[in-house]
């Protein structure tokens, strides 16, 4: 897999992604409040999830936050963790 950020796994089939779906995809990002997202102050840095500590989680639980309201249909990672994103060290 790439390098990537996720914010909404799994999200809709490919199928399903229509121009409204990226309208409101589009939306959401734009009323967001930019924000630089290094982990652990190394923005070069490759790393994997367990030992990614984004420097302000809250940004990122916000974020998601929005896309799981808009895209209710979408349950994160199946319902299989109680947190979207881990909020501590």
């Amino acid at each position: 897999m790439p390098p990537h950020v996720t914010l909404l796994y799994p999200f809709l089939p490919g199928d399903q992604i229509t121009r409204d779906v990226i309208d409101r995809l589009t939306e959401i990002c734009a009323e967001q409040e930019p924000f630089d997202s290094p982990s652990n102050g190394r923005p070069d840095s490759v790393q994997r999830f367990s030992t990614c500590h984004p420097r302000h989680p809250s940004h990122f639980v916000a974020l998601c936050q929005r896309l799981m309201l808009a895209f209710s249909e979408c349950e994160p990672y199946g319902g299989k963790f109680a947190e979207t994103i881990r909020t501590s060290r």
